[in-house]
């Protein structure tokens, strides 16, 4: 054991060190290593846990009641057995009043008043300690913001000089919304989204985008709508939201991108930083010096090699300047002064920049002063020293952190709330201005309010255990959710928005992240596109009708003009046989003559009407099998039926209309209606290609094959062929090459959607230009 500097020859029991522990800003007390009593404590000690040094010294420790946890107590003992030391060690200890602090404690083993005994010394890290927690709390809530968010989130470096407007940070979002995998993005230019996809701005792209970075300055937030181009070279539009934020101290510049491709198509309004953050860990190191009146070291302790690099010997006689930052020597000099003339015991505190003697590195410094010039057992100014660096970053970036987090929240355009899942009531504990008003409340007003008080059933909920049990556990089993719900405004109005729901655990809390958007407009924009397809759907169906009722009537028409024609020869010869009555220049002879007339006008007559009752009978049939639901029908005889209904058009185009029969029987499962439909609308198609490509003689066939054990049926006509650029989109909805009046545009969707969801079957295309289309339909 070592013998306490109080104790050398030089000083005696009273001595300069004596009164240098005594006046020590670290929290010290000395104990008997037997029994624990406590034999000495500093001011700061006293003060720190709250006695009275009547009430301590003299004391065993153990009914001091210091130890918070036992089990720092059965730690403590483990490592002064196994080192003799305990070195920097965090503990909480009990106060005299029963509150706790943190503190960074050391053991040494000493000997005092020729007693073996323990020198305690206490560091009071509450303060740091709440800031850490802070922090990682702040931290973790910015991460989970930044990696759930459905919208791109980049973060971009304005001054970078190898590229232009350079990506220093993205979430996965921003990566899968352009088409790129993770990370990739990073370190490449912003223009590779932009729809032109010019990497190298020109001068007066560069003078657009300063301009641009000036206005974001002033204004703080600039919105606006662009085109961006994915990796793969496809465009979409985007909403983007962008503000001025600063990260270790550059100014960078935050964008928020929103897909709105859907809300383009049908007026819907869709809406959803990386930063990364380091981990900070603070590391307090304590060191004693003393300096006379000049500023000369007089005294280190044996930390200051762990503190800045310098064994204690190779600082005595040199001045504190010369370890200082040399830009901070003002105010280090009028703080020394100020101490020195404060008189006895005046204290001074100041946070400054020391260089390391290894690694030439700047550290934060946090010191006080205390004057002990007059005192003859120390005759110079006592500084405690703590390094401070990782503290001071950490309270830059948790700055930075704060103020980053802010922007998202404000300019997000999405509600952001944070709810409560530990309360049964869940209320919410913070949310953006978007949140509030987009629920009717103002931000105070919505903070600490049950979410429940948000859905119109609510109260109803709240008071169902139950139902309120179930929604935990599947929070809990599935993490993150996703779905659209009501609302109920403040107002008592209600509206519908999508929730993204995920779980979170800040602090040793459970916390419910919650992006809400409002999907009203979404909603309307739906219903009324929903409302449009079905009227483009029924023009559709009465557009075949109207070929089918065509065909129909010229089916009929035809026999009956002839049927009235044979009539009216029929009365016109039963009237000249009625006038030669009594006529004797009419002969027997005559008479027969108009009969056989007569009879043969009859009989065609019967003839013709009776071709019109054949083909009624097979209109029946066929109106009969197309309204009948499910059912096993012979595809070839149906087809054979509509093509007869259309035939007639086929014959004003000159076009011929073949039907190739198979030996078998054609037996398809589903609704004859839609077969029908597919038949008609692939024929009428090729009528119109054979009409359209000028040609003095077309056609168009129907045949039957069985292809891998499915039934096959294809169309072929000889008319123009479909043209390169327009076959990708002969199946997109609204499309149509024809002029106005002609076509809708949803023959073929209609088509693909009977052929694939009905019959779940395929439909293919092999086009020629100039040679003709064949559409080939499996079943």
């Amino acid at each position: 054991m070592t013998r306490p500097v109080w104790e050398t020859p030089e000083s005696g029991a009273d001595g300069p060190f004596k009164q240098l522990f005594a006046g020590m800003p670290i929290a010290s007390a000395i104990a008997r290593a037997e029994d624990g009593c406590l034999l000495d404590a500093n001011n700061a000690w006293l003060t720190l846990l709250g006695f009275s040094r009547d009430e301590a010294v003299g004391t065993p420790t153990p009914r001091l009641n210091l130890w918070v946890n036992p089990a720092d107590r059965e730690r403590v003992g483990h490592l002064l057995k196994a080192n003799g030391r305990v070195q920097d060690l965090e503990v909480p200890v009990r106060c005299r009043d029963g509150n706790t602090v943190e503190v960074l404690l050391s053991i040494e083993a000493m000997s005092f008043a020729g007693e073996a005994s323990l020198l305690f010394m206490m560091v009071n890290i509450t303060t740091r300690k709440r800031i850490e927690r802070e922090l990682k709390e702040t931290r973790e809530l910015f991460e989970a913001l930044f990696k759930e968010s459905p919208d791109a989130i980049l973060l971009m470096d304005p001054h970078a000089t190898d590229v232009n407007w350079k990506i220093v940070a993205c979430n996965e979002a921003a990566c899968t919304m352009n088409g790129f995998v993770a990370g990739e993005l990073v370190g490449q230019s912003v223009r590779v989204l932009d729809a032109v996809n010019v990497i190298a701005p020109t001068e007066a792209e560069l003078q657009e985008q300063q301009r641009f970075l000036e206005q974001l300055r002033q204004s703080g937030h600039v919105h606006f709508e662009n085109v961006h181009r994915r990796k793969d070279g496809s465009v979409y539009p985007v909403e983007i939201s962008t503000t001025v934020v600063y990260v270790g101290g550059r100014e960078l510049v935050l964008g928020i991108d929103r897909d709105v491709t859907e809300r383009k198509r049908t007026e819907e309004v869709v809406a959803q930083s990386e930063v990364r953050f380091r981990s900070l860990v603070q590391n307090s190191t304590d060191v004693i010096s003393v300096l006379n009146r000049g500023g000369y070291f007089m005294y280190a302790s044996p930390s200051m090699t762990r503190f800045l690099g310098y064994k204690p010997e190779e600082l005595h006689g040199r001045t504190s300047l010369e370890l200082m930052h040399p830009e901070e020597h003002g105010a280090i000099l009028q703080t020394f002064s100020e101490v020195l003339q404060g008189g006895p015991g005046a204290t001074r505190q100041l946070t400054s920049r020391f260089q390391h003697a290894l690694t030439g590195e700047w550290r934060w410094v946090e010191w006080v002063a205390s004057n002990y010039v007059d005192d003859p057992n120390v005759r110079g100014v006592v500084f405690n020293s703590r390094d401070v660096t990782e503290r001071k970053l950490a309270d830059a970036e948790l700055d930075e952190s704060r103020r980053t987090l802010q922007a998202l929240f404000d300019h997000s355009p999405d509600g952001i709330m944070l709810i409560d899942f530990t309360e049964e009531e869940m209320p919410v504990l913070r949310c953006n201005e978007v949140a509030a008003k987009m629920n009717g409340y103002l931000p105070h007003e919505l903070v600490g309010r049950s979410v429940y008080a948000l859905l119109p059933n609510g109260d109803a909920l709240l008071a169902n255990p139950a139902a309120n049990n179930d929604f935990r556990e599947r929070v809990r089993a599935e993490r993150i959710m996703r779905f659209e719900t009501e609302h109920r405004r403040k107002d008592g109005t209600p509206y519908p928005l999508e929730v993204h729901l995920t779980l979170l655990t800040i602090g040793g809390r459970e916390v419910l992240l919650s992006l809400e958007r409002d999907i009203t407009d979404r909603r309307t924009a739906e219903q009324t596109l929903k409302a449009s397809q079905e009227r483009l759907m029924l023009s559709e169906k009465l557009a075949g009708l109207g070929r089918l009722t065509a065909g129909l009537a010229h089916e009929i028409n035809t026999p009956l003009a002839a049927t009235m024609n044979y009539l009216r020869e029929a009365e016109h010869l039963t009237r000249e046989y009625l006038d030669s009555i009594g006529n004797p220049q009419v002969t027997d002879d005559d008479h027969r003559e108009i009969g056989r007339e007569l009879q043969s006008s009859v009989t065609e007559a019967g003839k013709t009407v009776s071709r019109i009752g054949e083909f009624i009978r097979s209109i029946r049939g066929h109106t009969r099998d197309t309204v009948t639901g499910m059912q096993e029908f012979d595809a070839v005889k149906l087809a054979s039926e509509t093509l007869l209904m259309i035939a007639h058009q086929a014959r004003n185009a000159k076009i011929d209309l073949l039907l190739e029969q198979t030996k078998e029987a054609v037996m398809l499962h589903g609704e004859p209606s839609r077969f029908t439909q597919v038949v008609t609308n692939l024929v009428v198609n090729g009528i119109h290609a054979c009409e359209d490509s000028g040609k003095p003689k077309g056609s168009v066939t129907v045949s039957f094959s069985v292809k891998d054990g499915r039934h096959v049926m294809s169309v072929q006509d000889s008319g123009t062929g479909i043209p390169p650029e327009v076959l990708p989109r002969i199946f997109d909805p609204m499309f149509t090459t024809k002029e106005v009046g002609k076509g809708t545009g949803l023959g073929l969707p209609i088509i693909r959607d009977i052929v694939t969801g009905h019959f779940h079957g395929e439909i293919a295309v092999e086009t020629h230009l100039s040679e003709g289309t064949i559409f080939t339909v499996i079943f």
